[in-house]
């Protein structure tokens, strides 16, 4: 049931200011808001506890408390983690994990250099700096009866290399002023910059130099946050700019601060008089609904709930569109939305995934359960079911290693259901089994020709 499906209601905040946007810098903070964007988790448990098990290891991973500390501190801001019978177990397997290592080894290329006022390629030494590790996880949440709720499996996979010029080749080398000593190099690969694939390389240039334990420990916290992306709902904070018409003061100012009220901002700004800059009022009003979107889905963390607050929100804003078509900031919100309303009705359509094929496994679990109670009860037979035990016994008898199918379809013909027929079938089958390992034990015994 594991599912990658990860998303973010948005992209990175963006503030534009253009025209009327632009309040001055005395009042450009009162015009200021910022609404904390809600990320939905991929799995809704919907619980209040949870323990956390680490059930089983590859042979090289030894850090199972470390990782179940780490996973717990991951959880501990929105769930109990210290409970004796929690809601859920969380059971994680580490299936996979490649030890860290660290590697530096030095070779000539050929690389453009400036040499004085010019720039020439020269075969110069450079000091590659490998890092790898990798640890792949399979955690699987079941609730306190042991019955399966989510399974997932988050990874993390650490390639970096990263590339410098080597400067200086032994002592003396600077005294000696030696064309080291005069290289510069352009566009050495730091940071987020790629240089040209070397074939080592096994992922991009990019990162600092860690030692072993240090990318250990940076492994072991991703998996963790992506534990509690899976379970916990997350935030994005994204700066809005109002429309700062003196008219819409009175409303922006109940829309700043920690606890904005947007009913009342709203209520101001539709009784305001702006003339003609209807589009100033209407943009602010499909922020508001913007904003009870992300208040409705924190009071409920239901996605379903924001659907009409995001419906009207872009009305309002493709109606501001109309109205001013040349002002970008309108346009780059109404943009915004239309993503993050997508994204939502995504976020509806995988709850509600998850929810049926947390509920298929349930029923199949729990049905596994209890066949196996009917299977392993003890009790005389039915009528029916000694009859039809009779007919299996003879089935085997005939052809021990027979399809059971056309005995299936007897029993039902005799009106037995699923688990008696399986009942019937398991325990003869196990009573044969039993009679052929007893045959084979009592041949050894006696093959001296005496029973003692």
């Amino acid at each position: 049931m594991s599912r990658k499906l990860v998303f973010m209601l948005f992209g990175p905040a963006v503030l534009l200011v253009a025209g009327k946007f632009n309040c001055g810098k005395l009042n450009a903070a009162s015009d200021q808001v910022t609404l904390q964007i809600p990320r939905p988790p991929d799995a809704y448990p919907q619980i209040k506890s949870i323990k956390v098990e680490i059930v089983g290891a590859d042979q090289n991973f030894t850090e199972q408390a470390r990782l179940k500390a780490q996973i717990e501190q991951a959880l501990a801001r929105d769930f109990n983690v210290d409970v004796a019978k929690a809601d859920v177990r969380l059971l994680v397997t580490v299936v996979a994990y490649d030890t860290p290592t660290v590697t530096n080894h030095v070779q000539m290329e050929s690389r453009p250099v400036t040499v004085g006022n010019t720039v020439q390629n020269q075969t110069v030494p450079v000091n590659y700096w490998v890092g790898s590790g990798r640890i792949s996880l399979r955690v699987r949440m079941v609730d306190s009866d042991g019955v399966p709720m989510d399974t997932f499996d988050p990874d993390e996979v650490y390639r970096v290399t990263r590339e410098n010029v080597v400067r200086e080749t032994g002592p003396g080398t600077r005294n000696n002023n030696s064309v080291m000593d005069r290289l510069k190099v352009p566009s050495i690969p730091f940071g987020n910059k790629k240089s040209a694939p070397k074939p080592e390389e096994a992922a991009a240039v990019t990162g600092k130099e860690m030692t072993p334990a240090e990318i250990n420990a940076a492994m072991l916290d991703t998996v963790s946050v992506k534990i509690r992306r899976r379970y916990v709902r997350s935030t994005d904070p994204v700066e809005f700019k109002l429309a700062c018409d003196e008219e819409l003061r009175p409303g922006n100012r109940m829309a700043v601060g920690s606890s904005p009220d947007w009913e009342k901002a709203t209520k101001l700004w539709t009784d305001a008089d702006v003339g003609k800059n209807e589009a100033d009022r209407v943009y602010n009003l499909a922020v508001a609904q913007e904003a009870l979107a992300y208040k409705a889905y924190e009071a409920t963390l239901n996605p379903a709930d924001t659907v009409p607050f995001f419906d009207q929100s872009l009305l309002l804003y493709q109606k501001a569109q109309q109205l001013d078509p040349g002002e970008k900031y309108i346009n780059a919100s109404a943009e915004r939305l239309k993503i993050a309303s997508t994204n939502i009705k995504r976020a509806l359509d995988q709850r509600k995934l998850w929810e049926s094929e947390r509920d298929k496994a349930r029923d199949t679990f729990i049905a596994e359960r209890e066949g196996q109670k009917a299977i392993d009860v003890k009790r005389a037979d039915y009528p029916k079911e000694a009859a039809f035990r009779q007919l299996m016994r003879a089935s085997l008898a005939a052809d021990p290693k027979g399809d059971s199918s056309p005995m299936r379809a007897t029993g039902e013909k005799l009106g037995l259901s699923e688990p008696e027929v399986q009942r019937v079938i398991t325990q003869e089958t196990k009573r044969l089994e039993g009679l052929m390992s007893y045959e084979a034990m009592f041949k050894q015994m006696v093959s001296d020709g005496l029973l003692t």
